[in-house]
């Protein structure tokens, strides 16, 4: 029998079958590290897996892309773990959420002008991990509309609005868009709201006065929102204000006196003179506020139409003028008319003082401080306010929200049986 035909044992024969196993198996533990191998302990091995497809809705170096694009992030062949949109100074992010599609779409805004990168993190069906990323820049806007947040930095009065004031007309049905991006931080917290009191003005006053101390900080970060056809607001801005002393001046123009109530507590009282009878001079009625102050001021009636020629014409110098309103109403020092005050409205409408009174007030007020006119025939128009929100009970600024107020839970009406035990229960 030749060497190659000698029979072999049983045992040699099981040692040659194990070496021949060896043989085929070693050859797969080159590729144990592939996605899908089949892991470790000798199991089956199984046939990779593709990594998972993905498909982000702009393209990798695009520079011409719509502030007002939904950037959008798909998979197949596996799953989303994460997404992330954030502008290349790391400055901006975009907000976004996988819908019931499994589709990622962007929610936040893209600000014109600006490079974002894309990153999508995903996680083949074999469990194999890739990043995909693409980087695209979005167009200039065709118009920017810059606005400010004022009062910033101020000690203001207890009736001071925060007012937004565009540099544009902004459309009606860009206004609850911009109102909902808006936060107002009260220290104490006191409730309050926002109204367009213009097409270019947002003022937000409390329910009631501010309290006195209480600390503001608003936020107002707007850049990227479209006002219209490819005009958008590129900045985000915001305001700290504080609340000094809750300064409430009370007018009466029937007594012709004035009290000065601060933080409850009233401090003094006045002998004034307002606005002489009559539609075109009589002291508008309504609670005003002061927006300014002046030491020294010329007084000149052809700022609002009465010119050289007129009977009532005048031009006069005055000293500690407090500016009420718009159309030119003032608290002011007028030592001309000390006979009539206390005792006749003789003005050409503001509200004159004795000169020293006018001095004390003058050195006290602030601007956001609070004047509450009463006994006029004449209520104020909105539109010569200068700050109209007092003007309008709180349900009727509310209606001046593009956002429309929660509802309010109502209240049943009491049974007829409780009605009638309350009744009976009166003495």
């Amino acid at each position: 029998m030749s060497r190659c035909q000698t029979a072999t044992p049983r045992a040699s024969r099981a040692i040659a079958l194990m070496g021949l196993l060896t043989l085929l198996v070693t050859p797969a533990a080159g590729c144990a590290d592939a996605p899908g191998s089949g892991g470790a302990g000798g199991s089956e091995a199984t046939t990779s897996a593709p990594p998972a497809r993905v498909e982000i809705s702009v393209t990798d170096g695009a520079t011409d892309v719509a502030a007002d694009s939904v950037i959008t992030v798909r998979v197949a062949g596996g799953r989303l773990d994460t997404v992330s949109i954030a502008s290349a100074d790391g400055k901006r992010t975009v907000a976004g959420a996988v819908g019931p599609d499994q589709v990622w779409s962007s929610t936040g805004r893209l600000v014109p002008t600006t490079t974002y990168r894309v990153t999508a993190t995903t996680r083949s069906d074999g469990g194999a991990q890739t990043t995909n990323t693409a980087t695209f820049t979005t167009r200039a806007p065709g118009k920017t509309v810059g606005y400010t947040v004022t009062p910033d930095g101020w000690t203001v009065g207890a009736g001071m609005p925060i007012q937004v004031n565009f540099d544009a007309p902004i459309p009606k049905d860009a206004r609850a868009g911009i109102e909902k991006q808006l936060t107002v931080a009260s220290a104490p917290a006191q409730p309050g709201g926002w109204g367009w009191t213009s097409d270019v003005t947002l003022m937000y006053r409390p329910q009631n006065y501010w309290a006195a101390g209480t600390t503001i900080d608003v936020s107002a970060p707007l850049a990227g929102t479209k006002v219209g056809p490819n005009a958008y607001l590129m900045e985000d801005n915001g305001a700290k204000l504080t609340i000094g002393v809750q300064r409430i001046l009370r007018v009466d123009l029937a007594k012709h006196t004035m009290t000065d109530t601060e933080n409850g507590k009233l401090v003094r009282s006045f002998l004034i003179s307002g606005g002489r009878p009559g539609e075109r001079f009589e002291t508008r009625g309504g609670t005003k506020v002061v927006t300014d102050k002046f030491d020294k001021i010329v007084m000149d009636s052809s700022t609002f139409g009465i010119n050289k020629g007129d009977p009532d014409y005048y031009k006069t110098p005055v000293n500690y003028a407090m500016r009420l309103t718009d159309s030119g109403e003032f608290l002011h020092s007028a030592p001309w008319s000390v006979g009539q005050q206390g005792y006749a409205n003789v003005s050409h409408g503001c509200i004159n003082m004795a000169p020293g009174d006018a001095l004390w007030l003058f050195n006290r007020i602030q601007s956001g401080d609070v004047v509450e006119t009463t006994g006029s025939n004449y209520p104020l128009p909105p539109g010569e306010a200068g700050i109209p929100v007092w003007l309008y009970t709180w349900p009727q600024w509310q209606a001046m929200s593009a956002v429309p107020p929660p509802a309010t839970p109502t209240t049943s009406p009491p049974s007829a049986a409780a009605t009638a035990k309350a009744t009976s229960s009166v003495s």
